[in-house]
């Protein structure tokens, strides 16, 4: 804090402590108040509140913006992760925190719009069904994991891998120590179709499900693709999904494995059918038109080559079209 207010209040203070010692005083001893004035009285009341109130303001300000938050939960931290939170405008959402700190729960406080929250300890590994509640209303879930204070013999993974499988993952940040995903809500079972494409990475892509086959910009659009092991020994690498408009512009999503790490492909057996749900944001910018719908893998060494008859063919596949619309104006 300045000097200068530091010692204008320790001033006040000061002379707030002799006002109130002094006719304290008084009073005890039977005397008069050594100033006699009713003028000199008020104005001396007058400047002890005033005191008081300016050293309690002032500690309130340091408070909030001194100190490092709650039990090493930096306050900064906080506002960045509110101002990645949210529900869209007006539409409410989803707000799951994963901590073994209690006082990350101020962070409610920096959050704007209707939302539920649910708490949950990285020790926790069931029970997760309550956080799609209300699917119907709620489109966005935000799953925030206090990976500062995670204890040494606890993942905090449980719960992200299960809403890998149950939500579509659309997006993932870090913000200091802490992990930020977001989620679109679930809305029922989408319709397979198959394909058949597989990489030199030992994984075959045999069929996807596809939300819908027009969205408007702004929207999202769910996916779901279907994987298998095509040889002995399948390699990792990350799935990438974009949307590439005839012009070229590519629209991302976020890119990660199968199911965002909750299937290793070292674990998948032999004829294992594996569902992967991933959801793209569509910018509110974007131009109406036909979209292709690309897919593939990258790894350390790049972009992933398909084998068999996409082998001649680039180190992606397109596997169908969406129709980006026009906003309707109400």
């Amino acid at each position: 804090m300045d000097r200068r207010l530091l010692a204008v209040l320790g001033l006040s203070v000061a002379l707030s402590g002799v006002y109130l010692t002094a006719g304290l005083c008084s009073r005890v001893a039977g005397k008069p108040f050594p100033i006699s004035s009713a003028r000199w009285q008020a104005a001396l009341t007058v400047l002890t509140l005033v005191g008081l109130a300016a050293g309690t303001i002032a500690l309130l300000v340091r408070a909030a913006d001194g100190v490092q938050g709650y039990a090493g939960i930096r306050l900064s931290d906080m506002r960045q992760i509110a101002a990645r939170v949210g529900g869209g405008g007006r539409m409410p959402y989803t707000l799951i925190t994963v901590s073994n700190e209690f006082g990350f729960h101020l962070i409610k406080g920096y959050l704007k719009g209707r939302f539920t929250h649910y708490w949950f300890s990285p020790y926790q590994r069931e029970g997760f069904e309550p956080v799609l509640t209300g699917a119907e209303e709620v489109q966005r879930l935000w799953l925030v994991v206090d990976r500062g204070h995670m204890p040494p013999d606890a993942s905090g993974r449980d719960l992200e891998y299960w809403l890998n499988t149950h939500a579509y993952q659309l997006s993932g940040e870090w913000v200091q120590d802490y992990e930020v995903l977001g989620y679109a809500m679930p809305v029922g079972e989408l319709a397979m179709r198959p394909v058949s494409h597989t990489w030199r990475n030992g994984i075959t892509l045999v069929g996807l499900a596809q939300e819908s086959q027009t969205v408007q910009p702004g929207g999202v659009l769910r996916l779901e693709f279907y994987f298998t092991r095509a040889s002995p020994i399948a390699r990792k690498g990350n799935f990438f999904v974009h949307l590439v408009s005839s012009q070229g512009e590519v629209i991302g999503s976020h890119d990660g494995p199968p199911q965002y790490g909750a299937a290793p492909v070292s674990t998948w057996r032999e004829g294992e059918i594996i569902r992967d749900r991933r959801a793209v944001v569509l910018p509110g910018d974007l131009a109406a038109g036909v979209y292709d719908l690309v897919v593939g893998f990258a790894d350390e060494g790049g972009l992933v080559p398909l084998s068999g008859p996409d082998a001649v063919g680039p180190p992606w596949v397109t596997v169908g079209q969406v129709m980006v619309t026009a906003p309707q104006h109400r």
